[in-house]
């Protein structure tokens, strides 16, 4: 997992990266990519931007070619996040 930095005051924001899911059978052995994010940063493009960031190294850097996210069906921000990732459903 990457932490993720305000650029404007440097605090910790979230973090993205990858994960292996040993705890969902249905999707293991895979690698999952996901964020978490304090509240006061939802909505402003930090979780977005940053799990772009870490798709792109993930795919480009560590050759990684397959890679999932888990959501819950109620968290419509997420679903978001991964339709502007490119992933597919």
């Amino acid at each position: 997992m990457f932490a993720v930095a305000s650029t404007q005051t440097g605090a910790l924001i979230g973090f993205t990266g990858f994960s292996c899911p040993d705890f969902l059978p249905k999707v293991h052995p895979s690698v999952e990519i996901g964020w978490r994010f304090s509240k006061p940063s939802w909505g402003k493009g930090f979780a977005s931007e940053a799990a772009a960031a870490a798709l792109s190294f993930g795919v480009n850097d560590l050759s990684i070619t397959e890679i999932v996210s888990i959501y819950e069906l109620e968290n419509g921000a997420s679903v978001r996040i991964i339709q502007k990732l490119g992933m597919n459903f």
